[in-house]
């Protein structure tokens, strides 16, 4: 598993308090993405969080979809932890799991039973061509 200040405590500490709920529109981006989402994918049932941080964006669409599952991904210990205690009220409903993207997803889930994929910043910090690898893998258009 590749190494990241992402795994260290005090930069996870750092981002969830001070970082996450400054990002500008970040209320906006989220709308945008329920209005992608249900165009899409009206009713996902399956949706994946890929570097779920303390979970944000899967809470908002479990919110949202009341017969959805999600599955949690993240490699940084300490933000499992955070996922962990934010998502308790959603245990029943999703999958928390310490993962490094740089492998496949398909370890923990197969392509065809998965209506949303969802992701922060993990993304951008990937190597390119696991990036175009991963975008050509899953992301249909």
């Amino acid at each position: 598993m590749a190494t990241t200040n992402w795994q260290r405590q005090d930069v996870t500490e750092h981002y969830l308090e001070q970082i996450r709920g400054a990002v500008p529109y970040g209320a906006d981006q989220a709308k945008i993405m329920l209005q992608v989402i249900n165009h899409f994918s009206p009713n996902p049932k399956k949706v994946i969080d890929l570097g779920c941080g303390n979970g944000f964006l899967a809470e908002i669409l479990l919110k949202t979809y009341p017969d959805a599952h999600a599955l949690l991904l993240d490699h940084s210990e300490p933000m499992i932890q955070a996922a962990t205690e934010h998502m308790h009220a959603y245990s029943n409903r999703c999958d928390i799991i310490h993962a490094d993207l740089s492998n496949s997803i398909e370890k923990f889930t197969t392509p065809n039973s998965i209506d949303c994929i969802v992701s922060g910043f993990v993304i951008h910090h990937l190597p390119h061509e696991r990036k175009r690898n991963f975008i050509e893998r899953y992301i249909i258009f």
